[in-house]
């Protein structure tokens, strides 16, 4: 019983720690075309759930070329 009881605890131990590394941590990053307001929708329910995570904003405008927008910086579409 003793062998049986410690592979089961050691077996949990390594599914519920797989589950939680994968849980935690989104699969993809993102990059947003546009910096407007369908962009910030976007990146704000991206940054809600846990598969795929917004890193950046790349839009036309030079005006908004090195601010942030929602958090994420706008990079010039280069």
């Amino acid at each position: 019983f003793w062998a049986f009881g410690i592979i089961h605890v050691a077996g949990s131990r390594f599914i519920v720690q797989d589950f939680l590394h994968r849980a935690g941590k989104p699969q993809d990053r993102a990059i947003i075309f546009g910096a407007g307001e369908a962009g910030v929708q976007l990146a704000t329910l991206l940054a809600q759930g846990r598969s795929c995570e917004p890193v950046a904003l790349v839009d036309d405008a030079p005006s908004l070329h090195g601010h942030v927008v929602a958090g994420l910086r706008v990079y010039p579409p280069e």
